[in-house]
């Protein structure tokens, strides 16, 4: 998420929630939601970052066990990629 596109969202959650909650405690709601926010979000790029290295550095030999994106909804048996 970049700058501009948190601070409009900044914005947005803070004019409603102070509508609702004004004051000092409507600030720290507006804090506190706005870091879990961006942790979420930091997790999930992480997570699409791993994911995009595993793929990237896929190996297709037999003798490398699959990795768990490549197994889908198959028996642990059948190898769906090779």
């Amino acid at each position: 998420m970049d700058r501009m596109i948190y601070q409009e969202l900044r914005f947005h959650v803070q004019s409603e929630v102070l509508s609702i909650l004004p004051g000092q405690l409507g600030d720290d709601l507006v804090n506190s939601i706005m870091r879990h926010v961006v942790s979420a979000l930091s997790a999930e790029q992480l997570s699409k970052h791993r994911i995009d290295c595993e793929l990237a550095n896929f190996d297709r030999r037999s003798s490398k066990p699959l990795p768990a994106w490549a197994i889908t909804g198959t028996p642990l048996n059948v190898n769906p990629v090779r």
